[in-house]
C-alpha cells in the first residue's frame, strides 16, 4: 500500500519541520518536491546542545494492522537516518527505526515494524507500549548527531506485508 508517492502532485503536501532549534539548537531542515520526489535536505549543528533535524507528515488516520513494515525508495548522502512514527496513543510516543545510505545512489530500505523503538528526546523507552499500527498519525525521517549538510531524496513510503520484504537495511 503506497503511503506516501511524493513524485505525484496529490502525495506532494506541505510537511513541517521541527528541528533542534525548539531547544535552543541551530540545525535546519526543509522538504522540497521536484519531479522524482522529495528532498529532506538542511544542515546539523550541534551548537547549544543541538544536533537534529526532522521533517513530519500532515496529520494522517492510517490502519496498517495488515502490514508488517515500511518501504522506503530513497537517494541518500552515506549518512544515517530515521524513520518516525506516531499513533494515535495517549503518550504521543515517537516510534524510531534507523537506517543507513548509501552515497549517490537509489536504494530500496525495508524496515519491519519491529525495528520501531519508542523514544522521547532520543533516548530509547524500555517500558513504553509498543506501536499501534492501527491508529498511525503521523510519518517522518530524522537525521542527527551527523554534523554539516544533510541530502535525502525520498520517491516513496510504503507499506509492506512479510512477502514483499527484502530485508535489506
Amino acid at each position: 500500500m503506497i503511503i506516501y508517492n511524493f513524485t505525484h502532485p496529490n502525495h506532494q503536501q506541505r510537511w513541517r519541520s521541527l528541528d533542534d532549534w525548539v531547544m535552543g539548537g541551530r540545525s535546519s531542515s526543509d522538504m522540497d518536491f521536484c519531479p522524482n520526489g522529495a528532498h529532506f535536505k538542511g544542515r546539523i549543528s550541534l551548537a547549544n546542545n543541538g544536533g537534529f533535524a526532522s521533517i513530519h507528515s500532515p496529520d494522517m488516520y492510517l490502519d496498517l494492522s495488515q502490514y508488517n513494515g515500511l518501504r522506503l525508495n530513497i537517494h541518500g548522502d552515506g549518512k544515517e537516518y530515521g524513520c518516525i512514527l506516531r499513533d494515535d496513543g495517549p503518550m504521543q510516543l515517537r516510534y524510531q527505526a534507523s537506517f543507513q545510505t548509501q552515497s549517490c545512489t537509489w536504494q530500496t530500505i525495508d524496515i519491519p515494524f519491529d525495528n520501531f523503538m519508542p523514544m522521547v528526546m532520543g533516548t530509547e523507552l524500555s517500558c513504553a507500549p509498543s506501536l499501534n499500527r492501527e491508529k498511525i498519525s503521523v510519518v517522518g525521517l530524522i537525521v542527527s548527531h551527523q554534523i554539516g549538510d544533510f541530502s535525502l531524496h525520498v520517491k516513496s513510503i510504503e507499506a509492506m506485508s512479510q512477502d514483499q520484504f527484502q530485508l535489506t537495511g
